[in-house]
Formats: C-alpha cells, structure tokens, sequence
C-alpha cells in the first residue's frame, strides 16, 4: 500500500507491505522537507523501539551499549524496552524509573551506556 506521494509528481514515495508477518517499508529519495517524524512514524508501525520518542537525537546500539547523540548539552529522556537495563559509562543518570532515563549529555550533546538483559 501506499503511504506517501511526490508532491512533484504524484508517484509513490513510501510504500508498505507485509511479507512473512513483517511489516516492509520502501522509501524513495527523501527530499528536503521530509522530517525525522516520518520515520518515526514509519519505525513505530513496523514495531521498532524508539529510544528517545518525541526528542531529535541519532541513536546508535548494538545491544550490548547505546549511544545518543543530540549535538548540544543538556537533558534527555531514555526509554527502555522491556526486560533491559542500562548504567552509564560517560553520562549522568539524574532520575531512573522502570522504564526511563533521564540523562545528562555531555557538552558534545553524547551519553553512552551500557545495556544488560534482566
């Protein structure tokens, strides 16, 4: 199915379908006006975990550790999937529930922490 046109000229520029029970994404050229929503958006249909929901940051992990990067000091909120933990390696934790993080970037705008399966 279809999930986003050209506004130039109308052909498909994001396409969906299901194969084997997962859920595909075709993404054309983004062009200049597509936002970080999008994929967001595109992320949480195919049931990916969004680390840092409604925060503009690029997140890296390979399941072992996680890095987060935003550009510029200052708070963010981690949220953790279920059955992980998380201590930090470079960053301070201010405030720790179940589920989330409240951390302190570095003056570079980086946090990096270490993951552990419960």
């Amino acid at each position: 199915r279809i999930l986003a046109r050209y506004a130039s000229d109308g052909l498909p520029a994001v396409a969906a379908r299901e194969e084997s029970g997962r859920l595909q994404f075709f993404v054309g050229c983004p062009g200049p006006g597509v936002r970080a929503e999008v994929f967001r958006r595109l992320f949480k249909m195919a049931g990916v975990h969004l680390w840092t929901p409604g925060q503009e940051a690029i997140v890296q992990s390979n399941g072992k550790s996680l890095a987060v990067y935003t550009g510029k000091p200052g708070l963010i909120t981690i949220s953790l999937p279920p059955g992980i933990r998380a201590t930090a390696l470079d960053a301070k934790i201010l405030k720790r529930t179940a589920r989330t993080l409240s951390v302190q970037l570095d003056e570079r705008g980086i946090a990096w922490l270490r993951l552990e399966h419960e």
